[in-house]
């Protein structure tokens, strides 16, 4: 028996990982959640999709670029990403993920960007569309 479909989401906010846990979970599937960039890669090999803040603290540097990178960096791994965070510059942020894709995808694309002000609701529809579910 297959079991429910595993989501990883890296957030450095605890209340949007409460969030998530709680509304994935609703939705049917596994949550995995970390605050951690450096366990989200770890955990990134049993995920079947993966969902990255980019701006991972105060000085919104962009950790969840670093992440995606190191994921990438296991030339196996095919695992989903979907970008969810909060964009200063959208364009730019797209701009840096292309070149990643470039550089280190290896034919991988991001499956998704959405930025956070378009709602929780948009980020499961996707991870729903991406795993065959039937909108109810």
């Amino acid at each position: 028996m297959v079991g429910p479909k595993k989501v990883l989401i890296l957030d450095d906010e605890m209340v949007i990982l409460d969030l998530f846990n709680e509304v994935f979970q609703e939705a049917g599937y596994e949550v995995i959640t970390t605050e951690s960039p450096a366990m989200a890669v770890i955990k990134a090999q049993v995920a079947d999709v993966v969902v990255l803040d980019l701006n991972m603290n105060d000085r919104n540097e962009k950790l969840g670029l670093d992440v995606l990178v190191h994921i990438w960096g296991d030339k196996e791994n095919t695992t989903p990403i979907i970008i969810f965070s909060a964009y200063a510059n959208f364009q730019e942020t797209i701009n840096e993920i292309k070149e990643i894709e470039e550089i280190y995808g290896q034919g991988r694309k991001v499956h998704a960007c959405i930025p956070k002000s378009d709602g929780m609701s948009l980020l499961i529809e996707t991870v729903d569309k991406l795993f065959g579910v039937e909108a109810t």
